[in-house]
Formats: C-alpha cells, structure tokens, sequence
C-alpha cells in the first residue's frame, strides 16, 4: 500500500493499556500520496510551534542514502521534511528516532521546540523501535544479539544502558502515563510492569493462533 491512511490500531491499543472508555474509529483518509512510509505517531497541537495535530512519519526514499523523517499536519497541508530517520516516538515535545544517516546511527533524542541540542543515546545501529519513558528519564527499545534478544534501556542523562528483559520481547511502546511498557512476543501481545529488571512481571493480553 503506497498511499499513506490513518491508522488507529496502535492508537486503540494504548486506549487499552491507559484504561480508556471509548475510542472512536472514523473511516480511513488519504492524508499523504508520496508512497513509501513505514511507521507514524501523533504529535500534539503546538508541540514544534506546529498548528494543529500532526504526524510524524519515516518515509523510504529510493532516490536517497537514508530514510527520512515528515512531518504531515492532520488539517492538510504539504509534508515537511523535518530529518533523516526512521521508527519515529514521541512524547511531549521529545522526538526518539533511529538514525539511518551515514556516520549517524542510533538511537537519537531530538527537542522539537529547539530549546536543546540534539542527543544521541546510542550509536549502536541494531537498535530498534526507540520509545521514551514517561518520566522522561529513559529511553527503551529493542536490542537484538546472538546470545538473546530483547528490551534494552538507555539513560537518558547519559551512561550505559541496561537489559530490562532479554527473553525475545520486541517493538516496546510505553504506556501514556506509567512505567508500563506494551511489547510483542511469540506472536503475541504482552504488557511488562515492575519498573526494573527483578521486578518484571510479563502479563499476556491476546491469545491468537
């Protein structure tokens, strides 16, 4: 599917996760017909100075060295290329990225109100699916290796990161508001809660064949 629609499956399960009541799916909608996106979230009104609710998206580009980052206002309006990365996060004014430039490789945390500099975390490039904490203290996302694969945990503040859990869990995404984090494995969707390592408590939430 080269033309961008507005997906809510990833909204829906964070409705889940935070305890919301109700989530209201409207039909799909056109909103970008570059082709060759990948993976999206939301992005607040005025977070960037930006009117309106947006999306950021990574974007395959053939003709380029590196997949891009783009912003895509909700109201219309062109794309805007804002980087070069893929696997976009975002929480407040705080944008997790994977970089893909040459030399640029990581995990990288960008402000988008341009307030401070931008930071990489890691300059490890199996590094995958970035997504901040909701203290903003660290950075999560998943880590492959021969030995074992699994959730890996990046301070912020700088240092050396840390497994959270190395038993094949993938694609993290926190919870809005706690420690919670949503990850697949096996085929199936899990939630992680206890904050660190010896604390873990991996509960199933679907049981599909």
């Amino acid at each position: 599917m080269k033309l961008l629609r507005w997906s809510c499956l990833l909204l829906g399960l964070s409705g889940w996760v935070t305890g919301a009541q109700e989530i209201v799916v409207g039909p799909p909608r056109v909103l970008a017909d570059q082709g060759g996106y990948t993976s999206c979230v939301f992005v607040d009104p005025g977070v960037g100075g930006w009117q309106g609710l947006s999306l950021i998206c990574s974007r395959v580009n053939q003709a380029q060295f590196a997949e891009e980052l783009w912003r895509i206002p909700l109201a219309g309006g062109a794309p805007e290329l804002i980087g070069y990365g893929r696997q976009p996060r975002v929480r407040g004014n705080m944008l997790v990225y994977v970089g893909t430039e040459p030399g640029r490789e990581g995990i990288w945390l960008r402000d988008l109100s341009g307030q401070c500099a931008e930071q990489r975390l890691a300059d490890d490039p199996a590094l995958e699916w970035p997504t901040i904490a909701p203290d903003g203290q660290s950075v999560a996302c998943f880590r492959p290796t021969e030995r074992n694969s699994g959730i890996f945990v990046l301070p912020i503040s700088g240092g050396k990161g840390d497994w959270l859990v190395n038993r094949d869990e993938r694609q993290p995404c926190y919870d809005l508001r706690t420690q919670r984090l949503l990850v697949t494995k096996n085929g199936q969707l899990w939630v992680l809660s206890g904050g660190a390592r010896e604390q873990i408590v991996e509960e199933r939430i679907t049981d599909a064949g």
